[in-house]
């Protein structure tokens, strides 16, 4: 769909027209932290509903909510298997788990006082977690117990894991360095990236398929085609560190940086454009749900979001300023972000920025005006077919006719 978008304001009315005379009115009520987007479409009919009026109630305030997690460590890196089942790991060690999408958090002996900076679970009952000096260690019961593993590194820190099935997995690091396994973690094999030293460090990794796998580094970003036996290099932004990469197809990718940077690839990663992100704050972590959806978590309680395949971001509202490092959402509503201080936050509505999609043929005029108690106000005059809108980026489509 061509989405125009018309405005960004925490309340809006949405008054537009058709050339007939039959109205029709749909109203919503929104908390008062509700950000909305409105975006018009030309490929689907409406008409008047003849009269008819519905109401939808939406439930945004506190869109990202805060969780008890029993803990002040500094939080790195969150996983989760499905919305109840999930993992967070950070500082002496620390990893949380939680079976009831973060209403409890239970602490799990993990046998490390070393700080853990990412987690990554390839099933449900088994799981890596990857930290400083060397640091691998491995559950196959759902995080009851935690085995530590001989990667032979001692004095690397590993910063990001990454499997692409039960046996296969990745470890970036420090220095230049990454490890393959190709036995569920029983052996490691050192693989040359090219790049050492301090100017080297690799802080993040994502596979696209069995074979084609990316690596974010210093400026640049490492590229594979050949499940890991030799990397090549683009270079993004020489200045900054590339700290997370993902793509949502095998072609279209997205990497944030340590000033703000936010670049997109069209092609598999050949070529990286910069996109305006709206801020120079160090940005750790994206994770797209779709297509067009995807969000950046960064320091000072900074959550991104873009509706539009990264056109255009939006900051959302975390209550929060301490640092966040690391987002993953297990469906498209619902997401977590972990960070500084044993922080947790949770969304289960997409981080709560509602995407009001209205699809029509033509229209007469457009006005916006506040209403009392937070209600949007959506009116049409005439048509042919049915006036429809989304909440949910297209998800899910309400129209006056039910």
């Amino acid at each position: 769909m061509n989405k125009l978008k018309l405005l960004f304001i925490s309340l809006l009315v949405f008054n537009f027209a058709n050339a007939q005379e039959r109205p029709w009115q749909d109203s919503l009520t929104h908390g008062k932290s509700s950000n909305i987007m409105f975006f018009a479409g030309i490929d689907t009919a409406f008409s008047g509903g003849y009269n008819e009026v519905l109401t939808r109630n939406i439930d945004t305030v506190d869109t990202w909510i805060p969780l008890s997690s029993g803990t002040t460590e500094l939080l790195l890196s969150v996983a989760f298997i499905d919305p109840y089942l999930g993992y967070a790991a950070g500082d002496n060690g620390s990893i949380l788990k939680t079976t009831n999408g973060g209403a409890n958090w239970i602490p799990c002996n993990t046998g490390t006082n070393h700080v853990l900076n990412s987690i990554c679970f390839p099933d449900a009952n088994t799981g890596y977690a990857v930290g400083n000096l060397g640091t691998v260690i491995k559950t196959i019961d759902a995080g009851a117990t935690w085995n530590v593993l001989n990667a032979g590194i001692f004095w690397h820190s590993l910063i990001d894991v990454h499997f692409t099935d039960v046996n296969t997995g990745y470890i970036v690091g420090a220095a230049g360095l990454i490890l393959k396994t190709a036995d569920a973690g029983i052996t490691w094999q050192i693989i040359h990236s090219g790049f050492s030293g301090m100017f080297g460090d690799l802080s993040s990794i994502f596979f696209t398929d069995a074979n084609t796998g990316y690596v974010g580094g210093v400026g640049m970003v490492l590229k594979t085609t050949d499940a890991g036996t030799t990397w090549d290099s683009v270079t993004i932004d020489p200045t900054s560190m590339t700290s997370s990469v993902f793509f949502t197809d095998t072609n279209t990718g997205y990497s944030c940086t340590s000033w703000g940077g936010i670049f997109k690839t069209y092609d598999a990663g050949a070529n990286w454009t910069a996109l305006e992100s709206g801020t120079y704050e160090i940005l750790n972590s994206i994770f797209f749900t779709g297509s067009d959806t995807g969000y950046i978590a960064g320091e000072h309680g900074n959550i991104l979001k873009t509706c539009d395949a990264g056109l255009s971001w939006t900051p959302m509202i975390t209550g929060t300023t301490n640092h966040l490092y690391s987002l993953f959402f297990p469906d498209h509503n619902t997401g977590y972000v972990a960070g500084e201080g044993g922080v947790i936050l949770k969304t289960t509505n997409g981080g709560g920025n509602d995407s009001i999609i209205i699809s029509f043929v033509t229209y007469a005029d457009i006005t916006c005006n506040n209403l009392a108690n937070g209600t949007i106000s959506i009116s049409a005059n005439g048509g042919i077919g049915v006036l429809q809108y989304s909440i949910d980026a297209g998800v899910t489509w309400f129209s006056n006719n039910g």
